[in-house]
């Protein structure tokens, strides 16, 4: 390192909400585009392109609106419900505005539900 930071790198934080967009983006790409579930998504958002759905780019006041409805969970696969339970399960524990003290625990949880549905949906 040729100069001194200007500030601690220890105590830099990712914006929450870019994170949350991150996840929801990575559950969306990786649901298979024929499944009810993604067909679910294009009804309840007629108005945003087939290929920003298909890329999971949403903003949050969809992302609000998608978790607070009980039908989507209904309409995905059982590999698909795992991430989306755990996704729905740690953004207001984990990125709201009161971080839970097991996190990291909540953090572990969601990135082992996202790999093992990321392997069952690779077949």
């Amino acid at each position: 390192m040729v100069h001194t930071p200007l500030i601690n790198p220890e105590i830099v934080y990712l914006p929450p909400l870019h994170i949350q967009l991150g996840l929801i983006k990575n559950v969306v790409k990786t649901m298979d585009q024929n499944s009810a579930g993604f067909m679910y998504l294009k009804n309840k958002f007629p108005r945003i392109h087939d290929a920003k759905i298909k890329e999971g780019i949403f903003v949050w006041p969809q992302i609000t609106e998608l978790i607070q409805e009980i039908k989507f969970e209904g309409q995905l696969y059982e590999a698909e419900k795992a991430p989306w339970k755990s996704l729905k399960k740690s953004l207001p524990i984990f990125l709201g505005n009161h971080t839970a003290d097991n996190y990291h625990d909540i953090a572990a949880g969601l990135v082992q539900s996202q790999f093992q549905f990321k392997f069952v949906s690779s077949f």
